[in-house]
Parts: structure tokens; C-alpha cells; sequence
């Protein structure tokens, strides 16, 4: 899990908000960069918890 953590950090992170999908390459083939995704964002701060990072 912390490395599946810290592969999200370093290729999906963008203004510390996290995307689906590593830009500009989509599973969707949606023209251009897709935006962030809240929904990720809340799996990366669940994620932070249970690896005991709360300041994070």
C-alpha cells in the first residue's frame, strides 16, 4: 500500500489533488488533459489514514 501511495503521489498528484489517469493519456479517449478527480482524492486521504499519515 505505501508504495501504491507514493506512485499516486509522484505520477497522478497534480496541486495536490490526484487524477484518474497519467496525462495526457486517457482510458476514455476524451480529447485533451482530463482534470482532476475528487473522488480519488478522497481515496488518497482514506489511504493516508490508514497508513497512519494524518498530517498528510
Amino acid at each position: 500500500m505505501l508504495r501504491t501511495i507514493q506512485a499516486i503521489e509522484d505520477k497522478l498528484m497534480c496541486d495536490c489533488l490526484v487524477r484518474r489517469y497519467l496525462p495526457p493519456r486517457t482510458a476514455d479517449d476524451l480529447p485533451g488533459e482530463e482534470p482532476t478527480y475528487l473522488a480519488c482524492d478522497f481515496w488518497l486521504a482514506d489511504a493516508y489514514a490508514l497508513a497512519s499519515r494524518w498530517k498528510d
